[in-house]
């Protein structure tokens, strides 16, 4: 079950109890998160492969509307400037401030996991394209390669 950062704040508000004493709240329970969504979640953030794919600015383009103002934007949003850096317009800004969320999302289901989500992140961590490609074979290829083309000139 995916639940937004709305919902998991919602659903945080209707487990605490109040502290008369402090004039704070602290919480009765934990929400642990799924099996299905801790993987998800560490795949989406610490995996190369996945995480280029789940991303909210896949396919956006950044042509310049010449009237958005991404300061303007990310101040709004209560959101960093600096990751709206070179941003020109509004469905890339959205994209970004969508993938924010999901970062966000993604962390705080992966530490609500505890031990499991540590174990995820590992498993996503390892199985990346960048950990998986052997460093010796690709050097000796490329060197077997320069050799080939060598002789070839």
């Amino acid at each position: 079950m995916y639940l937004s950062p709305a919902e998991i704040e919602t659903q945080r508000a209707r487990t605490e109890i109040g502290d008369p004493f402090l004039g704070r709240t602290a919480p009765a329970a934990a929400i642990e998160p799924g099996y299905i969504d801790t993987v998800a979640a560490a795949f989406e953030d610490g995996n190369t492969i996945t995480s280029f794919l789940t991303s909210k600015t896949l396919g956006l383009d950044n042509h310049d509307d010449g009237t958005f103002n991404p300061v303007a934007f990310a101040k709004e949003a209560n959101l960093p400037v600096e990751r709206f850096d070179g941003v020109m317009n509004r469905a890339l800004a959205d994209g970004i401030k969508a993938q924010i969320e999901r970062e966000t999302h993604n962390k705080q289901t992966l530490d609500a996991a505890g031990f499991f989500g540590g174990v995820a992140r590992l498993v996503a961590g390892l199985a990346d394209l960048p950990t998986l490609i052997p460093g010796g074979a690709v050097v000796r290829s490329t060197t077997g390669g320069f050799s080939v083309l060598r002789t070839a000139l």
